[in-house]
């Protein structure tokens, strides 16, 4: 379940202009066919020193509960400086079930201006570590974001290099067809962004709305084996759909 949720988002990111991206809270539901099996809630906020952060939490719902009793809360920590995306903090908790996990991951500024690479920090339950990535490495919750800016900008490239819990990784998105979709918020013209792993065993799917800064408003993700699980957005404030957005 919680893998599920994690694919289910995954995707050179925009480090100059997801700043634009207003504050919104979000809820999406997840399903497995027609039942119902977990939720996401996101919130981006703004604070007083101009730092962003991102917030997100998911967790199993109904009978999934009782043996994915996990909660899991990510928290992406950024500010601008100099017109550019800076990346502090990536925290990773999961609690509440069997496998207890903390990893907070600390990205340490270039060693120069000019530098093409930067260190992350690792603490993973209690042990350091570090991993020195690309200068343009972002984390794996900030990169919703960025995904949003590069459609918003029509960028042509969806490139994007992400340190998760160990390593750096790379996601390489493609644009799809148009979409109207009738949606919990109404019909929304959504655009399709797919995401295959590399051996193609796995594919993602997202319906970004450009009425609603491209936010994902439909997530579908295949397994392997044929499992599909998909996220609806059901609830969302401080981001609200323009008349356009009805148009195909």
């Amino acid at each position: 379940m919680n893998k599920i949720i994690f694919l289910l988002w995954c995707f050179t990111p925009s480090l100059i202009l997801a700043q634009a991206i207003p504050d919104f809270s979000a809820n999406y539901a997840i399903y497995y066919g027609n039942i119902q099996v977990g939720d996401i809630s996101e919130k981006l906020t703004t604070l007083d020193n101009g730092e962003r952060h991102y917030h997100s939490q998911s967790r199993a719902r109904g009978a999934f509960a009782f043996f994915k009793p996990d909660v899991i809360t990510e928290t992406s920590q950024w500010q601008e400086k100099q017109h550019q995306i800076t990346p502090i903090l990536y925290r990773y908790q999961r609690q509440g079930g069997k496998k207890q996990r903390d990893i907070i991951l600390n990205f340490q500024p270039p060693s120069t201006a000019d530098s093409l690479v930067r260190t992350v920090n690792i603490t993973r339950q209690g042990h350091r570590s570090s991993n020195d990535v690309t200068i343009n490495t972002i984390d794996k919750l900030y990169y919703r974001l960025a995904l949003m800016a590069d459609l918003q900008h029509n960028k042509a490239t969806l490139q994007y290099d992400v340190i998760d819990h160990k390593k750096q990784r790379q996601y390489i998105l493609q644009r799809g067809d148009t979409e109207l979709l009738t949606t919990p918020l109404g019909k929304l013209s959504t655009i399709k962004i797919h995401r295959s792993n590399q051996n193609n065993q796995r594919h993602t799917i997202l319906w970004c709305a450009p009425a609603l800064a491209y936010l994902p408003v439909k997530l579908s993700h295949t397994e392997k084996d044929g499992r599909q699980y998909t996220a609806i957005l059901r609830q969302l404030t401080g981001l609200y759909p323009s008349p356009q957005s009805e148009e195909p």
